[in-house]
């Protein structure tokens, strides 16, 4: 695969050279047509379609779309119409002004509305609505509103549209005004409106007599897609589930042959192994009385709570023994124990749940090659023992490969002994029941899958720039500027982790696509008809793109990775997104900790750009740093008075001086300077130590004694007050931490500037904040000379092997040294793609489980606090700039 995109960008750079520079005069004949008005263009000798279009700043298939014979080809003195508002600043507007959430389809010729409520598993009657200015059958090239689920109810009138004033609507139904609120559910649970029926309703037909349509109010289960393989039917794949293969059809509109790859939707009556469908809800009408009628009572199945006992971690335990001890897997302690990982410590407590052990030993598969004597040591038990429970097991195991873990001894006779009562009715798991297998959406069971999977990458390439960039010019340039250059590291990376997890045996159909700012790419690359089938996308890396990407991939239940966002919003808004950044919760946490750990006892200032933007997150870091803080700092008298004694000498050396100056002036005789001593036993003079007034003489009373100091954070707006309650609240007996608080470059610039020049009078150290890895070209001597830390997402030691290895596998496949994005490209395309490969259609649920180590960062990912339906990474890296050199601090500083 590596050699195909290396064969291509080769191609792509032979395509250079053909690019030519036309320069075309803009056309002042504006007519109007069909309501639009449109540049009348000539066509001159030389010109082709994409230079027009360049000069024009215009699509091509804009072009095409106005003027269907330019496919033909152009003859010189030929007219074309060009419209004067190009189609990208038109969807821009729609998006920006649109009253229920959509993304676009691009049209092919003659194609239906009918046609494409089957690809988008969508009622045709919302197209129709969404798009009431378009008429069938659709030219090539029309831009088609494909509104989200969310979208119906406001389509339908139900709801207030999100420009109305009547209903808060953002990213999803939020009506706080015209229906109750509905509570975000985490994904584990499936929550659907009942089936509505109506006084119409008649006995079902058989299925051969029926046509069956798509059913809107048929509800599905949401976090599941069965997907087709070869030789599946429609008629297997409803049996498997006990199902009707009408119903089948009725919630998978279009669906006429079972394709491999196809995700089709399961109603809630399917059967799928773990899954409980939710409980019917009777709505009663007010002063109705209650249905006494038994066949009209619906019983909510009550279900016992699972019960717990803490473990508390011994001496030489570890995760595995304690699974093995209590007959449990690492699964069922992951899901008990949020956040618990192998690295235990002793005197940990852990909850283990208590349940019934249907069979006397547990299942064991490592997801990498491994010995059976690493296996006996994890789980602290004897090397014979377990080779006798696997007679056929060599001593080295291959991936994938199960391992019988038999249980503690003693755990098996209690198990005997207590069979009567895990036989009674209403516990948890019956006999007949695996431990191993009992929860639907909780099954992180590490096993390479065999299955092929689907992965989309989407990338900024720019490709269009390369057909009219002059060789000769491009050559003369640096190259850092060319937009195609940008991001290309990060696709090689990517290339290169898909090599690596294929040779380790994972089925990865990779597919790239060319997506950036631009809403019309973006539009073409939704309209790809294999993109619904995807298991897994990762990018684009524009927030306009990524929220209509989102909005597609949420419809069709794709997880989708945003890897290089800071922005909070992509959370909020959808579903399924899985953030590589940590948030500023995280960011927060974080400071508060460094500032606990590294900076305790400093006076501390925080220093922000903008008192609106950031409020809620300034508020909240110094409210968290202030409840770590000592309400007083101490300082000892003598400290105090040494230091009257420097100020009093200081303020007597310029009173002298001074008094030079004005006998110089006035011509009388000079007086030669006398060198001035003050001791302690001289009068000392008052100061102000960080903005409170110090009397030595009266310290002189208590020299053994201290004085307290308000230790309150100085907030410090830097707009309206610069650096000035800096230089009044600083301390010169301790270190002051400045928290610079602003993601703005020229603001950092400008502050740092200023606090190098005080630090001949007082010890700065500072903060800053993981926007600040974007910067260019910073002043590494300021940055030294404050000892600037700063969290950040990745950090790249070109020292490690780890690190010399990569760069030496990347320049011998690449010919170039990897950039950031050259690490980060393989770092997180084969975390995801490893995860996929290890935990199949349940990745999702699984990545706070699965916590690795890549080559710029860790990935320890957790349900996003914002939004319990998608998931964010929660580490950051801390970095210190000593000696003019970035290093990364130890962990444990946090």
């Amino acid at each position: 695969m590596i050699k195909k995109i290396l064969i291509f960008i080769s191609f792509f750079m032979v395509s250079l050279s053909y690019g030519q520079t036309v320069q075309i005069p803009i056309s002042t004949n504006i007519q109007q047509r069909d309501g639009k008005s449109f540049y009348v263009h000539k066509v001159q000798k030389s010109q082709t379609v994409y230079s027009i279009a360049k000069a024009y700043h215009v699509g091509i298939d804009e072009i095409y779309y106005a003027n269907p014979e330019a496919k033909q080809g152009l003859k010189i003195g030929q007219e074309l119409w060009i419209p004067t508002e190009n189609k990208e600043t038109e969807i821009n507007k729609a998006v920006k002004q649109r009253n229920f959430d959509f993304f676009y389809h691009v049209a092919s010729g003659n194609e239906t509305f009918r046609h494409i409520s089957s690809i988008y598993v969508i009622p045709e009657r919302y197209i129709h609505m969404a798009n009431p200015s378009l008429k069938e059958p659709l030219k090539e090239g029309e831009y088609v509103k494909i509104p989200v689920e969310s979208a119906f109810a406001i389509l339908d009138g139900k709801v207030a549209s999100r420009n109305n004033n009547t209903a808060q609507y953002q990213g999803g139904l939020d009506l706080k005004e015209t229906v109750p609120p509905t509570k975000k559910v985490n994904r584990t649970k499936n929550t659907f409106k009942p089936v509505k029926k109506t006084e119409n309703s008649r006995p079902a037909q058989a299925s051969h007599t029926i046509k069956q349509d798509f059913n809107p109010d048929i509800p599905v289960i949401k976090d599941y897609r069965h997907v087709v393989i070869m030789g599946e039917t429609l008629e297997s794949i409803a049996k498997k589930y006990g199902i009707s293969v009408g119903t089948l059809k009725s919630v998978n509109p279009g669906l006429k042959l079972a394709v491999q790859g196809q995700r089709l939707r399961l109603p809630q009556t399917a059967k799928v192994p773990g899954y409980q469908p939710p409980a019917p809800v009777v709505t009663q009408k007010k002063g109705t009385k209650p249905h006494t009628n038994k066949t009209q009572t619906l019983k909510t199945p009550v279900t016992s709570k699972p019960q717990f006992i803490t473990h508390t971690v011994q001496r030489k335990e570890t995760l595995y023994s304690i699974s093995r001890k209590y007959g449990v897997s690492l699964d069922d302690l992951y899901q008990a124990n949020p956040g618990l990982t192998t690295q235990i410590k002793i005197g940990q407590t852990i909850r283990v749940p208590k349940k019934k052990i249907t069979k006397p030993y547990l299942v064991y598969s490592s997801y990498r090659k491994t010995t059976l004597k690493k296996i006996a040591r994890l789980y602290r038990m004897d090397y014979v023992l377990l080779k006798t429970k696997n007679p056929i097991v060599a001593k080295k195991v291959l991936p994938g490969q199960a391992i019988i873990i038999p249980l503690d001894k003693n755990l098996i006779e209690q198990s005997v002994r207590n069979e009567s009562t895990l036989n009674k009715p209403g516990n948890l798991f019956s006999p007949s029941e695996n431990t191993e297998t009992t929860s639907f959406t909780g099954r992180c069971i590490a096993r390479p899958h065999t299955k092929v999977f689907h992965v989309a990458l989407m990338i900024p390439l720019y490709l269009e720039e390369t057909d009219s960039l002059d060789i000769n010019q491009f050559m003369l340039q640096d190259r850092k500027n060319f937009k195609s250059f940008r991001f290309i590291q990060f696709l090689e990376g990517a290339l290169l982790a898909t090599d690596s997890l294929q040779k380790q045996g994972m089925k990865l159909d990779l597919h790239v696509y060319d997506v950036d700012e631009k809403l019309t790419k973006t539009s073409k690359v939704l309209s790809r008809p294999e993109l619904k089938n995807m298991d897994l996308i990762i990018g684009p890396f524009y927030s306009r793109s990524f929220n209509q990407i989102a909005l597609f991939a949420n419809h069709f239940h794709i997880p989708i990775v945003n890897p290089l966002t800071f922005r909070n919003e992509v959370i909020q808004q959808f579903d399924d997104v899985v953030k590589v950044k940590p948030e500023n919760f995280y960011q927060n946490k974080l400071i508060t900790s460094l500032v606990k750990n590294m900076y305790f006892g400093q006076k501390i200032f925080l220093i922000y750009q903008d008192s609106f933007q950031d409020a809620t997150e300034i508020n909240r870091l110094r409210d968290s740093l202030q409840f770590i803080l000592p309400a007083t700092y101490k300082i000892a008298n003598i400290k105090l008075i040494d230091y009257g004694i420097k100020v009093t000498q200081r303020e007597k050396e310029a009173e002298q001086k001074e008094q030079l100056n004005q006998d110089k002036i006035a011509g009388t005789d000079e007086i030669p300077p006398q060198p001035i001593q003050v001791n302690i036993s001289d009068t000392l003079h008052p100061y102000f130590m960080e903005n409170q007034r110090v009397d030595p003489e009266t310290l002189k009373l208590f020299p053994e004694d201290s004085t307290q100091f308000d230790n309150t954070i100085v907030s410090i707006h830097y707009a309206y007050d610069s650096i000035h309650p800096f230089e009044e609240n600083a301390s010169v007996l301790r270190n002051n931490l400045i928290i610079l608080y602003g993601t703005n470059k020229s603001f950092v610039m400008d502050a740092m500037n200023r606090l190098n020049i005080l630090r001949d009078t007082f010890n700065i150290q500072m903060i800053g904040l993981p926007e600040w890895e974007n910067f260019n070209n910073m002043d590494l001597k300021q940055m030294n000379n404050l000892n600037l830390t700063y969290p950040s997402s990745y950090f790249i030691d070109y020292q490690s092997p780890t690190i010399q290895s990569y760069q030496n596998l990347f320049k011998s496949t690449f010919y170039t040294d990897p950039n950031r994005y050259g690490v980060l490209g393989f770092d997180i395309s084969y975390y995801f793609m490893e995860s996929l490969f290890l935990y199949g259609n349940h990745m999702l649920n699984c990545l706070d489980k699965n916590q690795r180590t890549g080559l710029s960062t860790q990935f320890h990912f957790a349900p996003s606090l914002q939004n319990q339906n998608s998931y964010e990474n929660t580490y950051w890296n801390i970095l210190q700039i000593r000696n003019f050199k970035l290093f990364k601090l130890h962990d444990g500083l946090k």
